[in-house]
């Protein structure tokens, strides 16, 4: 069983905290750190429940939410954690230390 649209969705708005936005032909998230985008990724309006997602379209996502497939996929089978993603983020320059440490309420 692969990925459904359920678990994505958990992962992103639950685990992840990503803003939403419905407008337009899709359905966006992002990860907006002190006003600017870090991160997105959006899902069609007509997938629904448990449509499972390809592995195509998953590497595509952790291409868009920049971060390497291994780290997308341990996300979304619960084997990573918010801090080990937004670890990655800081590690490859997208966020800065201070930034790292709020997303991961440090301080």
């Amino acid at each position: 069983m692969g990925t459904s649209v359920k678990d994505l969705e958990y992962l992103l708005k639950k685990v992840l905290g990503l803003e939403r936005d419905e407008k337009g032909d899709h359905i966006h998230y992002g990860l907006i750190v002190n006003g600017r985008p870090v991160a997105k990724t959006k899902l069609s309006h007509s997938w629904r429940g448990n449509t499972e997602i390809s592995d195509q379209m998953l590497s595509l996502m952790a291409k868009q939410m920049r971060c390497s497939n291994k780290m997308w996929k341990a996300l979304l089978l619960g084997n990573a954690t918010k801090e080990d993603y937004f670890r990655e983020l800081l590690a490859n320059g997208y966020i800065s230390q201070e930034e790292f440490d709020n997303l991961c309420g440090k301080k």
